[in-house]
């Protein structure tokens, strides 16, 4: 029975890694871009931090622009660098693998979401229809803040949806990855603090005193 359910668990595991692959794959692929700022707002900053050179647009010169979301991808550039990459298809590879990290991450918290709502079946649909959407495939593994900041979105909702479980630690986890994943939701595109107000005004309508203060 056990052994049952923990083959169940991995299989389910390995379908939602699987989806969350595939933008990664067709981004990785193409090599391209649908929007400038997939390079000039990341990839160009990041490769400019580990190599000394590269073009910065205005927003990096006067000082607007955040450095969180390029900061990690320079991370990964340096890590491709001292393993001797040059190739361009790999180093990109490499880049991409936070990203799809983090959307493998909200694509397991779009599961719980909906799995409290219509159990485990309605979770793998929920993933299945979501992460293999039009504008998912056509985004999520692009480097741009968007994408980066919906991911992180997802996270915060489904920690914040979570039933008070009584304890205050579950309450006080709940509160705090919400929290977080808000915050790191601004940080890597300003306009989300919108998304934050909502999120936190909901709380407030709610009274949900607790989860409120920690979020």
């Amino acid at each position: 029975m056990h052994s049952r359910e923990g083959r169940s668990g991995r299989l389910e595991l390995l379908g939602l890694l699987a989806v969350a692959l595939v933008p990664t794959v067709i981004a990785v692929r193409e090599l391209g871009r649908i929007h400038p700022d997939e390079v000039f707002q990341a990839l160009e900053p990041a490769w400019w931090r580990v190599h000394g050179y590269g073009v910065q647009s205005w927003e990096w010169r006067d000082g607007l622009r955040n450095w969180a979301f390029p900061g990690v991808l320079a991370a990964f550039l340096k890590l491709a660098a001292l393993l001797g990459i040059t190739d361009p298809g790999v180093y990109r590879g490499v880049v991409a693998l936070p990203q799809f990290a983090l959307h493998a991450w909200s694509l397991w918290s779009a599961y719980r979401f909906a799995a409290r709502r219509a159990g485990p079946q309605g979770g793998a649909l929920a993933v299945l229809l979501l992460g293999l959407s039009g504008p998912v495939l056509l985004f999520a593994g692009r480097t741009l803040s968007e994408s980066v900041s919906a991911s992180f979105l997802l996270v915060a909702m489904e920690a914040l949806d979570r039933s008070d479980t009584g304890t205050a630690s579950g309450t006080r986890r709940a509160g705090l990855l919400g929290g977080l994943a808000l915050g790191l939701a601004v940080v890597t595109r300003y306009p989300s603090a919108l998304f934050v107000l909502a999120a936190l005004g909901w709380l407030l309508f709610a009274r949900r005193w607790r989860l409120l203060a920690f979020t």
